[in-house]
């Protein structure tokens, strides 16, 4: 509450504050502070308002962070030209509620579950970012065997 009753007090009363002899001072400035501060419901008002804008902004930008299960090898082997296979597989990601600019997010792998007898080869990678989401991809490629892999991640407002 002090630090809403200071900043109303800068923001109505600095302009007056900072007048020097001689400069012209609207006295209706005067009269309505003077109004001002016999009756307090005004700067309650305005400090409630105040109280409510502060939890608007910071409730819509706060951090978000989850946690996706993938199941890679269940996903068809994609051939290609080459000689190289690999199976990519996609879920998209909704940030509730949805970001004011578009955030920066990091990825990191909770879970590799692989068969012993393969190469281990797994990436994580994101797509399509924006205030509202995102694509996020696990991808295994040539003899690589995963089950289960989990990625989580956390989205911060820049």
């Amino acid at each position: 509450m002090a630090v809403l009753f200071a900043v109303f007090v800068i923001s109505v009363c600095f302009p007056l504050a900072t007048s020097k002899p001689g400069d012209h001072v609207d006295s209706a400035s005067y009269v309505n502070l003077e109004r001002r501060s016999d009756d307090p419901s005004p700067l309650q008002t305005v400090m409630d308002q105040m109280t409510q804008r502060l939890s608007a902004l910071e409730a819509n930008e706060a951090g978000l962070s989850g946690e996706v299960a993938f199941t890679p090898h269940d996903e068809p082997t994609i051939h290609h030209s080459n000689g190289f296979e690999e199976r990519i597989e996609t879920h998209h990601v909704t940030f509730s509620p949805p970001f004011s600019t578009v955030p920066v997010v990091t990825l990191g792998f909770t879970l590799l579950d692989q068969n012993k007898d393969h190469t281990i080869r797994a990436q994580t990678s994101l797509q399509h970012l924006s205030t509202t989401g995102f694509d996020l991809n696990v991808r295994e490629w040539v003899d690589s065997y995963n089950y289960n892999v989990n990625v989580m991640w956390m989205a911060c407002p820049k």
